[in-house]
């Protein structure tokens, strides 16, 4: 019921954001109007993309109960992809896509190559391109692929100038970091035009430093290890690739941690999911046992 809740809330903001920008065109048809408030998912057109993904992997979660929710599912993949295009916020259109396609692979081989690629994708973009800052723009390399090959911005827009400011004040208290900063603190602290650093692994080196990392790296073990044991399910890797693919919009944004844990209690809330909390894995060839109404008759006698 409560996860049922949860998914009508958020298709209903997801459907009345489309038609409210719908109603109002000024704020996606002029460039200089896509920063105004109005939006009413996530504030600014950056911001929709975790909120769209977060109605999207809820809905999922409820499509075993009732083939309304399958419905519903596509509708609100069609209308968030169609939300994102409409605003252009293209990180988060690409990999809605991309999930919304992953859903459809067939082979159970191939969807955890994929799981394992995305996340291969999201570890070296961190530590070798938003470590970087604008040292990547010093890499031949580096540069051919993403202006030559890829044709896009090396600064992908200006995003390596906010990485390097953040950077820069991450090395003063690398440790504890400085605390939850107002964006007046951001104007005075960092050497950027944008308030924050654009990327959700260096917003808690800011707010946190290396205490509040390694706290969030233990939640994310959690995390994995509550579903590892039924990556065998297709509805587990699709959840996972969802999680990972919001992971991977976070390269470029600074996502709230309200967000991002939600995303993770949908994973660790996996196995008490109706149909998954009866099952047990075992060590024979790998196969999947489900307890009978008799045995667990059987056992509450036992335990009488």
């Amino acid at each position: 019921m409560i996860l049922s809740s949860y998914a009508i809330a958020l298709s209903f903001c997801v459907y009345v954001n489309f038609a409210h920008l719908l109603a109002n065109p000024m704020m996606w048809v002029v460039d200089d109007t896509k920063e105004a408030v109005g939006y009413l998912l996530g504030g600014n057109y950056n911001q929709m993309g975790c909120r769209m993904m977060i109605a999207v992997l809820t809905n999922w979660m409820c499509v075993k109960f009732s083939r309304l929710w399958m419905i519903n599912f596509i509708l609100v993949c069609t209308v968030g992809i169609a939300t994102l295009a409409i605003v252009g916020s293209m990180t988060s259109l690409s990999m809605i896509i991309v999930f919304f396609a992953f859903c459809l692979v067939p082979s159970g081989k191939l969807r955890k190559i994929g799981i394992y690629s995305i996340f291969t994708a999201f570890v070296l973009f961190q530590v070798f391109v938003v470590f970087n800052g604008r040292g990547l723009e010093n890499n031949e390399l580096a540069v051919y692929v993403i202006e030559d090959v890829l044709k896009k911005d090396m600064t992908f827009t200006y995003r390596t100038y906010m990485w390097e400011s953040a950077l820069n004040i991450i090395e003063k208290s690398p440790i504890f970091g400085w605390g939850l900063p107002t964006s007046e603190w951001y104007d005075s602290n960092m050497s950027s035009f944008a308030i924050g650093p654009h990327n959700f692994i260096l917003s808690i080196l800011i707010n946190g430093g290396v205490v509040l990392l390694t706290l969030y790296i233990v939640i994310c073990v959690m995390t994995w290890r509550s579903i590892s044991s039924y990556m065998d399910r297709k509805d587990a890797q699709i959840l996972v690739f969802g999680l990972l693919a919001l992971w991977f919009m976070s390269l470029m944004e600074m996502y709230p941690y309200t967000i991002m844990f939600f995303a993770m209690m949908l994973v660790s809330y996996y196995k008490y999911m109706p149909g998954v909390v009866n099952e047990k894995t075992t060590t024979n060839g790998g196969l999947k046992n489900e307890n009978t109404d008799y045995e667990r008759k059987y056992q509450q006698i036992d335990c009488h």
